[in-house]
């Protein structure tokens, strides 16, 4: 028996057998172990979600990212496109100004003024 110090000695749980006690004591024991093992595989699991959740939206951000990258290069595609058809439009231009052929050039405007609001 393990006797517990008490001023009142008639107290039901002053007296606890001690394979009792051993027992209770081995039983916290193994439950607090097991609760901590629980616990800390809980947190290994949620940190291992938390991760996956962060790489499938770097994974989206990053394919967004790529979109976009696309649709500037095309558009900066289209603006050297156009810059090379300008540059094109204006060196006829100015080699029919320069050999005083004025009438070709009027014509010539109206051919663009016409392509460009077919193409609109």
């Amino acid at each position: 028996y393990i006797i517990f110090h008490d001023q009142d000695r008639r107290h039901p749980l002053t007296y606890i057998p001690l394979p009792l006690f051993c027992l209770s004591f081995v039983f916290f024991l193994v439950t607090g172990l097991l609760t901590r093992y629980a616990l800390r595989s809980f947190r290994f699991l949620f940190e291992r979600e938390k991760e996956h959740t962060q790489l499938v939206l770097q994974k989206k951000q990053l394919e967004l990212i790529a979109a976009h990258n696309r649709e500037l290069s095309d558009k900066y595609t289209d603006i050297r496109r156009l810059n090379h058809d300008i540059s094109s439009h204006l060196t006829v231009l100015s080699y029919l100004i320069s050999i005083e052929k004025w009438k070709d050039a009027e014509h010539y405007i109206d051919t663009l003024r016409n392509t460009k609001e077919n193409r609109l």
